[in-house]
């Protein structure tokens, strides 16, 4: 029997796949980890599927990273509705 890891993301920005994979290596997302990207009404939800459970110790790394900019669009967004 297989084992998968499955994490959702929901956010309440629209975040484009171009934004979002601009760290890894001109967009090139590792290809052991599965991500699908909905943005749907300014809201974006992110699946992230990692099936090689060896490779949980990356799947850190690689959410660290997505998470910092994610975190970094929220605090833009913060600042411009601030400055209105």
């Amino acid at each position: 029997m297989r084992q998968a890891l499955e994490i959702k993301i929901d956010l309440e920005i629209p975040i484009d796949k171009k934004t979002l994979l601009a760290p890894f290596n001109e967009g090139k997302f590792p290809t052991w980890l599965e991500l699908n990207i909905t943005v749907l009404n300014r809201r974006t939800e992110l699946n992230i599927s990692l099936h090689d459970l060896d490779k949980i110790d990356m799947l850190i790394d690689v959410l660290d990273i997505l998470l910092n900019i994610i975190s970094k669009l929220y605090q833009r967004m913060e600042k411009h509705l601030n400055s209105k």
